[in-house]
């Protein structure tokens, strides 16, 4: 009796407490207009079933709808259809000559449809109650799980709960993810672990996904994603998150606005351990593959390193559900007189998460500007070539503004935003090192140097991985085709990043040459034997390809791109192979070149170059067509920052100071 006494007190208490709703929870069923009576279903469902967590969690998506959309394209589910019937057929040992073929294909389609213009529609507007009830109703359950059940409700909420990650068109996604992986629960050795079961899943999507960044294809619902498994960057990680969330592990999306010193933005998933440690991850590739190190506060899982070199990048920012009060989209009426990212209310900074050099930026605006006390400045990255976008933002204060927790190794401009555009007031703002000492780099254009130029763009952590293979690799000749007594010309000892020469001297002549690579795959734009014709003048060797493929062979790659003197062609093949020529005659070799898979940031002969500083605008020093793999400016100016064009094709071009006679990415 008393049990029972008790039951119906508690129940009265509930239904009395959860009668009035949130006030964000009213001001959202406002905005949700003829669909507002869905919303309220869900929130009379609990209350019915007396489940308090669960009404809950029903405020907490009602109250952070607003804003939130899918974005819905005429032809992308048509264009993830036909990449899947394709991949069907191909699978992995045509993928090089398919991924071309379907480029095409997709790009036909796009210009078809008009390009990928978005239909965005409002949650709010149409999401159903029987959606939301289930999807509730589903994140609970996995709650329950061993690795699950620990974790709070507030980190519950943030990062199992919600129902999108980005704006995926919304579908049934969490029942079809964990009906079709919960087996992955049979084979767990330590139910507890989170991250066995991460790494369990990540190596089941990294199996068998493919990462087109160069096919553009927008978002399709998860479900069809998961079937598909390809597309960018982007939709592999919407994938993952939503698979970790779907099996009741906490996770997340991060963001970059500048990744190291390069041109680049980046995303990764972040998840949280059993420990309730954030612990960052380029989920859903296959495990070890190319990345370097871990300067991070938390350890990557095994294998699952974010690529990082020198540092990480600017400043990081997390996509959440939850509307972030504090953030200046929240602060501005007008959203648009916003740069695009700060448009969203739901990002935060969470650059103090992570371990890498972070230091306030202050800068003294200049007094012509009269800008207000809590006016909005930005700090911007550069992107490609003179291209910048917004890294943050402070607030001005008595004429000045402080940037805080901001990554060194990264060049800054401090800019207003007007017109659609970032407008910078500062010179370019160096922050070097650990020290956190800003330089500004105002050109003196009194004191000149010249300059001998290489690049455009500095190596990709790609590229830099395809430059550290060659190191070991060996140039060897040989009377017989099967080299089985070769003799070495010349081992690699330092990675090559751009066209290298090296004279040989030896005295035999040999019919046959190879270049050879035992402990790494081959990855070569260039193999180049040189000699001397009857005249004693210096000629590139011709003959006949030949190659040995390790066990792993690669079909698609022709040796014939190893030799055709074009460094826009590569020839691939794994560990244990080789390529080289059939001379038809024993040749002396007098000299090799070579040059690893790139991506033609090289100075290459017949191209036009226009190098550039910046003085408040980019300012040109001059436009020349290359005769070498350098370039020579004279009277440049120095304390400047510079950029490098190729007007002739490419984009990938970077900013760099030029010290102690070489260029200085960043």
């Amino acid at each position: 009796m008393k049990n029972l006494l008790l039951q119906s007190i508690l129940l009265f208490l509930l239904l009395t407490s959860c009668s009035s709703v949130p006030s964000d929870v009213r001001i959202a069923l406002e905005q949700a207009g003829i669909n507002r009576q869905e919303l309220e279903k869900v929130i009379e469902h609990y209350k019915t079933t007396g489940e308090i967590q669960k009404l809950k969690a029903a405020y907490f998506l009602i109250a952070n709808m607003p804003g939130k959309y899918a974005e819905y394209y005429s032809c992308n589910e048509q264009a993830y259809e036909m990449f899947l019937r394709g991949k069907d057929a191909n699978k992995r040992n045509n993928r090089v000559a398919y991924e071309d073929s379907l480029a095409e294909q997709i790009d036909m389609l796009k210009d078809l449809s008009g390009g990928w213009v978005p239909l965005m529609v409002k949650d709010i507007d149409v999401i159903s109650s029987k959606y939301l009830i289930e999807n509730i109703d589903l994140a609970f359950k996995v709650w329950k799980e061993p690795w699950a059940c620990h974790f709070t409700f507030d980190e519950f909420c943030e990062y199992i709960l919600p129902y999108r990650i980005l704006h995926e068109p919304i579908s049934d996604w969490r029942k079809y993810l964990y009906e079709k992986y919960s087996w992955v629960k049979d084979s767990l050795k330590n139910v507890s672990d989170t991250e066995e079961l991460v790494l369990h899943l990540n190596d089941l999507i990294a199996k068998d996904f493919w990462t087109l960044d160069e096919l553009d294809i927008p978002f399709v619902s998860v479900p069809l994603l998961e079937k598909a498994k390809a597309g960018g960057c982007d939709q592999r990680y919407v994938l993952m998150i939503s698979l970790l969330r779907a099996m009741g592990v906490p996770a997340m999306m991060d963001y970059a606005p500048q990744h190291n010193n390069t041109f680049k933005d980046h995303k990764w998933v972040v998840y949280l351990d059993s420990l309730h440690h954030y612990r960052p991850c380029d989920a859903g590739r296959i495990r070890g593959k190319i990345f370097l190190k871990d300067n991070l506060r938390c350890a990557f899982p095994a294998g699952l390193v974010i690529p990082l070199a020198d540092g990480f990048g600017s400043n990081v920012f997390r996509y959440t559900y939850a509307i972030n009060r504090n953030s200046l989209a929240k602060k501005t009426k007008n959203k648009h007189a916003l740069p695009p990212f700060f448009r969203s209310s739901c990002v935060k900074n969470v650059s103090d998460q992570y371990v890498f050099d972070m230091h306030p930026v202050i800068y003294d605006m200049p007094s012509e500007l009269q800008l207000k006390d809590n006016e909005a400045v930005y700090l911007a990255v550069f992107g490609y070539g003179s291209h910048i976008r917004e890294a943050d933002y402070a607030q001005v204060k008595n004429n000045k503004v402080r940037f805080e927790h901001i990554g060194s190794g990264i060049v800054y401009l401090v800019c207003a935003y007007g017109h659609e555009r970032l407008v910078p007031i500062s010179y370019p703002i160096l922050l070097r090192d650990s020290l956190g000492k800003t330089e500004i780099l105002k050109p003196d254009t009194v004191r000149k140097q010249k300059m001998i130029l290489t690049r455009k763009c500095k190596p990709s952590l790609l590229m830099q991985g395809f430059a550290e293979s060659m190191i070991g690799g060996r140039f060897e000749g040989s009377d017989t085709p099967d080299f089985k007594h070769p003799e070495t010309l010349f081992t690699i000892k330092e990675a090559p990043y751009s066209l290298t020469e090296v004279d040989i001297n030896v005295m035999s002549s040999y019919r046959y040459v190879r270049y050879t690579s035992v402990h790494s795959g081959i990855f070569a734009a260039e193999i180049q034997f040189w000699g001397t014709d009857r005249e004693g003048k210096a000629v590139m060797l011709e003959g006949t390809p030949i190659v040995h493929l390790g066990s792993d062979s690669i079909p698609n790659s022709e040796p014939e791109n190893a030799f055709d003197n074009n460094i826009r062609t590569n020839f691939n093949a794994p560990s244990h192979s080789w390529v080289g020529l059939d001379l038809k005659s024993p040749q002396s070799i007098t000299k090799v070149k070579y040059l690893p898979r790139n991506n033609f940031n090289v100075i290459e002969v017949g191209n036009k170059y226009e190098l550039m500083y910046y003085n408040d605008r980019w300012v040109s020093l001059g436009i020349q067509t290359a005769t070498n793999q350098y370039l020579e400016y004279d009277n440049a100016p120095t304390q400047a920052l510079f950029l490098l064009r190729n007007l002739t094709q490419g984009k990938e071009e970077r900013i760099f100071t030029y010290e102690n006679g070489k260029q200085v990415w960043w």
